[in-house]
């Protein structure tokens, strides 16, 4: 029989792959130094350990000065081995021997040191995948072996090795025991002087060539080595319960609650033992009853809320703990006596609870998101996804302070989230939290975050970057333009044209670029002018920073004030309306109707008395009022003109699309050009327009000119494009329209206007147009004249008498009919042109063998520089390395968090989202609705689907087994269990969406949720 050990021998001569110090000096997780734990585990098996070193042997004999050291004066040229072989001497008739860059467990030199061998070596057969993103560079180097029968070594093969095998079984962990007949031929071979510059594969494979019985030891990902901090933090970690109780002795800036925890196996045996324990540790408190299966809080999965916890558990009552016992134990998936339950003292007197992702879910970029709750007292509201009125906080890793309204213990908690990160060598966990009424911070859990983000293109250093250029470009533009007043700007996703809901808060570069030409470098401004408005021109209303596309509202605010308003109050209006969105950031999307004056409304009364008492004068305000209403009757008196407008600009079109003999780029840019200069040019006026009377019926309501009821119906009697497509969809669900008409009709639609990557209606109309099994009836809608009742029309014609219009009824019923309508009719041709302009782009593609992805991230100038020959002569060369250049741009952004208002610089780095800004998760789908909220529980026929739901608590885990195609909620937040689960599957998701568009998406029959745009769009 083999000797047991006795000594262990540790070879740590060479210089660390990391850094500068001695890999056995490096810290791990708060508990000692590598050299501590391999000391520890290693002790127990030999009487003593020897450290063979040389790179900077002193300080470590000064720091363990009990340490039989060893030297190894020839490092920098030998191998292992040649360490090895410095402590003959040392090694007795057996040894275990160990690398000095990794960490194990003593049960793993407990199982090494028990297996009958001439040599016992431990592997890992998880080896590919021990840890999140493993390196291709990082496999290629690891020390491998192909096994035979029971674990038998057939070959090793080293980082240098000429010809490693392409599917090797494990790799070699960095221990081994050598045993008797080892021993004394490692000393008959210390002669040659070949052996000092082996590896220890090579060695291994001596032992085999020379007879000895090899065999090894799985440790199945149980182990780490110190180039990679994840794997590092995978060794720490462990289950929910592990991984507390690790933590518990070692954290400072928060606590962790005593826990009692105990196996299935060890509860069915004899649970009088453990109730036992728990009455002992924690008497007659308020108890919780926690999961910890085997594969929950994983590094490969994390089962958020998978299992059940029972809150609030009476430890008074041996039957209330038995029953939430047998509950928590009830709800694993399998019947392995191996998991886990954990019994804690319940904290009470929350100021705050929730969860922080110390990376964000989608990408891994480096952001901490805290996502809490500050008013319900209660500890799982963030978890379970019930929570109302939840707080999301977002903070870049290098942000410096707290954004307003953070709570008093937020630099805490913060420090607490940190010192957890510092403790596992890692920086992508999911922390749950409790804050107490005292500000002392109690962690719950500590995960991983089970989701792989080797996707991203990203990375920190590239984040970082893009924000310091982006917080640069915000000071600069913070000096006036020319034309353009006010102290300061402030830049919002949604104040005018509304371009995080048109392309998007990411769009790629071709949508970013079209948008801009057609809309936002000059369009905007010369339509604003034309109605009567400040000229601003040239100032461009968009900017883009780090792929997020914002309105300057100082822009914005400059063209909706009346032309004949002097510089100085207009100055003022600008500078107040933009103090008031700082102070109330909500109003971003409204500014329109609540905080800038563009037109004359039944409320303006009320809002000027609000100036008033801001500080403007009377006479001011008179001034204003009188400029108003000569733009408001401006406005009435050219709706008529900008609807032929449009006649114009679908008469040019149909002679465009019928020009014989256009090469696809040139008719492309032929039909972007002519939207610029007429058809969005109409488009924008008659949304003026539109605006103007959508004002005039939103106020009638305000002022109790009309009721809701009367505005709602008279809306709907409206005659659009909208309710002619509607109608269609119906006739060709109805079987009484054919396909090819509906589409020449309405084939040129596509969700996301601006985006090529989207196929149109008639590209793939069976992806946007489902039929019902069941004929439904066509939808009644009134498609002319007015529905309100004479005493109506005349109260209506009285407000408009006294706000000065001088227009009756009849009028004003033209004006917001051919407004509201001519809104519609304009927007549904210019599209015509721009989606047939994309098509034409994706025909040049095909020409130039350049994908639909690839011309996505293109921009409008990379096109016309190959139409004007600016491009050079290999031309689908160079758009293949501008696109590529696109595509890492756009992948960038797509992990860059902003929020939908910037204030100040700060903002780039921290902030809060609103409460109704919806968490995206995922990718892109188009799929019809179920609610779930109308149908019954657990329903069949959700393949395929986007599901909808008011809160998607944990309990909903069986949607992920339906085969759904995404998710969308009321209410939850970015760290939810549903968030991580749909993270997790890589289902489309979007968590909170707030109730009034939940239920608004209710209504539609099918969607498109594209997570990475953060849109969703309705369709028919």
């Amino acid at each position: 029989m083999t000797a047991p050990p006795g000594k262990a021998i540790i070879l740590g001569a060479g210089r660390p792959a990391r850094g500068q110090q001695p890999a056995a000096l490096f810290g791990i997780a708060g508990n000692g130094r590598v050299l501590d734990w391999q000391i520890n585990a290693l002790g127990e098996a030999c009487g003593q350990v020897v450290f063979v070193g040389g790179y900077r042997l002193p300080e470590i004999v000064a720091l363990y000065p009990d340490l039989h050291a060893v030297i190894n004066p020839d490092w920098a040229a030998t191998g292992v081995v040649g360490s090895l072989l410095k402590a003959e001497g040392q090694l007795g008739l057996s040894c275990l021997v160990s690398y000095a860059d990794v960490l194990y467990r003593v049960d793993l030199v407990r199982k090494v040191c028990g297996r009958a061998a001439d040599v016992v070596i431990a592997v890992d057969s998880h080896w590919r995948e021990r840890y999140d993103s493993r390196s291709m560079a990082d496999l290629s180097m690891a020390e491998v072996v192909l096994l035979g029968a029971e674990g038998s070594l057939l070959s090793a093969h080293g980082r240098a090795a000429s010809a490693r095998p392409p599917a090797p079984d494990a790799e070699f962990v960095g221990l081994a025991r050598l045993g008797e007949r080892a021993v004394a031929l490692l000393r008959l071979w210390a002669a040659r002087p070949e052996i000092a510059r082996w590896d220890f594969p090579q060695l291994l494979n001596a032992f085999v060539a020379e007879g000895l019985q090899v065999t090894a030891v799985d440790c199945q990902g149980d182990w780490a080595e110190l180039n990679a901090p994840q794997d590092v933090a995978h060794f720490v970690l462990g289950t929910k319960a592990q991984t507390l109780q690790r933590l518990r002795p070692m954290v400072r800036c928060s606590r962790i609650g005593e826990q009692v925890t105990f196996t299935v196996g060890e509860w069915r045996a004899d649970p009088s033992i453990w109730m036992s324990r728990v009455r002992g540790a924690f008497g007659t408190a308020r108890l919780i009853v926690r999961s910890s299966a085997l594969g929950e809080d994983g590094f490969q999965s994390s089962h958020a809320g998978r299992f059940d916890s029972v809150l609030d558990v009476d430890a008074a009552d041996a039957r209330v703990v038995a029953a939430a016992i047998g509950s928590v134990v009830a709800s694993y998936a399998d019947t392995s006596l191996h998991h886990q339950v954990l019994v804690q003292r319940m904290v009470d007197d929350i100021a705050f609870s929730g969860v922080v992702m110390t990376r964000t879910l989608s990408h891994g970029a480096p952001y901490r998101v805290f996502n809490y709750d500050e008013t319900s007292g209660a500890s799982d509201t963030v978890t379970s996804g019930a929570g109302v009125g939840l707080k999301t906080l977002v903070m870049h890793r290098n942000a410096a302070g707290l954004p307003p309204g953070a709570p008093a213990a937020m630099p805490r908690l913060l420090e607490a989230v940190r010192e957890i990160e510092d403790l596992v060598g890692h920086d992508s966990l999911d922390i749950e939290f409790i804050v107490a009424s005292t500000g002392e911070v109690h962690v719950l859990q500590a995960r991983p975050i089970a989701i792989s983000h080797g996707h991203w293109r990203g990375s920190d250093e590239l984040v970082e970057r893009s924000l310091q250029v982006a917080q640069r470009e915000f000071q600069r533009l913070q000096a006036p333009a020319p034309f353009v007043l006010g102290r300061r700007t402030v830049y919002s996703v949604m104040t005018d044209w509304n371009p995080a809901e048109i392309i998007g808060t990411r769009p790629r570069r071709l949508a970013c670029s079209l948008y801009a030409a057609l809309i936002t470098n000059s369009v905007w401004a010369r339509q604003r002018r034309e109605y009567g408005y400040r000229a601003v021109e040239p100032q461009p209303l968009m900017q883009v920073f780090a792929g997020h596309p914002y309105i300057d509202v100082r822009a914005s605010l400059n063209s909706f004030i009346p032309a004949d308003v002097d510089n100085a109050l207009a100055a003022r209006l600008v500078d107040h309306a933009i103090d008031r969105l700082v102070a109330e950031p909500d109003l971003h999307d409204k500014v329109e109707f609540e905080v800038a004056f563009t037109s004359l409304s039944f409320d303006f009364n009320q809002r000027g008395e609000r100036l008033i008492a801001e500080g403007f004068s009377p006479a001011e305000v008179a001034h204003l009022r009188a400029a108003l209403l000569r733009l408001t009757r401006h406005a009435f008196d050219r709706v008529h003109r900008d609807a032929r407008a449009v006649d114009e600009f679908s008469a040019r079109l149909a002679m465009l699309l019928q020009a014989p003999g256009l090469a696809p780029l040139r008719q492309a840019l032929a039909l972007v050009d002519d939207c610029c200069r007429f058809g969005t040019l109409a488009f924008a006026h008659l949304a003026r327009a539109g605006f103007v009377a959508t004002a005039l019926l939103k106020s009638a309501v305000a002022t109790g000119v009309i009721d809701e009821d009367e505005q709602a119906v008279y809306l709907q009697s409206i005659r659009t494009v909208a309710t002619d497509c509607q109608e269609d969809v119906e006739q060709l669900q109805l079987g009484t329209m054919s396909l090819e008409d509906f589409l020449v009709r309405h084939g040129h639609l596509r969700p996301g206007t601006y985006e090529i990557t989207t196929p149109s209606y008639a590209e793939a109309p069976e992806h946007y147009l489902a039929r019902d099994v069941a004929k439904r009836p066509l939808a009644h809608r009134q498609s002319h004249g007015t529905p309100w009742p004479m005493e109506t029309q005349k109260r209506f014609e009285a407000g408009l008498t006294q706000l000065g219009l001088n227009v009756n009824f009849e009028q004003a019923d033209f004006f917001m009919r051919a407004a509201i309508a001519g809104r519609e009719r304009a927007k549904f041709v210019f599209t015509r042109g721009l989606s047939r302009a994309l098509d034409q782009l994706v025909a040049f593609g095909q020409e130039m063998n350049v994908s639909r992805e690839e011309l996505s991230h293109l921009s409008l100038e990379d096109l016309q520089a190959v139409q004007s020959g600016r491009i050079g002569a290999d031309i689908a060369g160079s758009l293949r390395m501008r696109a590529e250049e696109g595509a890492l741009v756009h992948a960038l952004a797509l992990g860059i968090e902003l929020p939908p208002v910037l204030v100040d610089a700060q903002d780039f780095l921290r902030f809060f989202y609103p409460e109704a800004s919806a968490s995206f998760v995922g990718n892109a789908v188009t799929a019809e609705v179920v609610c779930l909220d109308e149908v019954a529980a657990a329903p069949t026929g959700l393949a395929g689907k986007v599901v909808l739901i008011l809160r998607a608590d944990p309990g909903h885990d069986w949607l992920f087994g339906k085969g759904i195609a995404g998710l969308v909620t009321a209410y939850g937040g970015a760290n939810s269990h549903m968030a991580v689960r749909a993270a997790e599957f890589g289902l489309p998701a979007a968590l909170g969406v707030g109730e009034k568009r939940y239920h608004r998406l209710a209504a539609c029959r099918r969607l498109r949720l594209d997570s990475r745009l953060r849109t969703i769009t309705e369709l028919h």
